[in-house]
C-alpha cells in the first residue's frame, strides 16, 4: 500500500517542477494565420493621426514556419519573426542581407473586439537624417509620412496639437485575423 501512495507521490514534484520559464513563451503558431490591415496610425508624442494608407486591407501572413509574408503594397516588417506572450512582444529579423541583418522588436495588444495593434519602438528624428544609418522603425514612419494630406483638416489639427518640435515618433498597426 504504501508503495502505491508514495510513487505517485514522487512523481509528481518531477512534472511541477520541471517547468521552466521558457515554457511562458508561446509557440510561434500561436500567432500563425493572416491578417488584415484596418488602420494605420502615426503616434506623436502620444498624439495619434489616423494614415489614409493605400495599403488598408493589406495582408500580413504569419507561417508556421516563423517567417512572415507582407503583401507588396503594404510597408511592414518582413523576414523571420519569434513570439513572446508573456511579454507581448513580436520580434522580427530580416536577414535579405547577410552583412546587415535588421532586427526590430514590436509590443502588441489584442484589444476587446479581438483586433490586434502592433506598435513600433517610440524613435526621434533630429533636423539631419542620415539615411544611412536610419532603423527600420525610422524608415517605416519615414515612408507613411508620404501618404499624409497635409492640407486637410484632420492634418492641420493634429500639426498644431504636437507643435514645432515633437520628440517621440512610432506607428501603430491595426490588423484584424482572417
Amino acid at each position: 500500500m504504501l508503495k502505491k501512495v508514495l510513487l505517485p507521490l514522487l512523481i509528481i514534484p518531477a512534472f511541477i517542477f520541471s517547468c521552466s520559464k521558457s515554457d511562458d513563451v508561446v509557440p510561434v503558431a500561436s500567432l500563425e494565420g493572416t491578417y488584415k490591415l484596418e488602420k494605420l496610425e502615426l503616434v506623436v508624442d502620444g498624439n495619434a493621426l489616423s494614415i489614409p494608407s493605400s495599403s488598408l486591407n493589406s495582408s500580413v501572413k504569419f507561417k508556421s514556419d516563423g517567417t512572415v509574408e507582407v503583401d507588396d503594397e503594404l510597408v511592414f516588417f518582413e523576414g523571420k519573426y519569434t513570439y513572446d506572450a508573456t511579454n507581448s512582444k513580436v520580434s522580427f529579423e530580416d536577414d535579405f542581407d547577410p552583412k546587415d541583418v535588421i532586427k526590430s522588436t514590436v509590443d502588441i495588444e489584442k484589444t476587446s473586439e479581438g483586433k490586434y495593434i502592433f506598435k513600433t519602438a517610440k524613435v526621434s528624428f533630429d533636423e539631419t537624417i542620415d539615411f544611412n544609418n536610419t532603423t527600420l522603425e525610422q524608415e517605416l514612419i519615414f515612408f507613411s509620412l508620404f501618404e499624409i494630406d497635409e492640407e486637410s483638416a484632420t492634418y492641420k489639427a493634429f500639426a498644431a496639437k504636437v507643435g514645432d518640435n515633437p520628440k517621440d515618433y512610432s506607428l501603430h498597426y491595426t490588423f484584424a485575423k482572417q
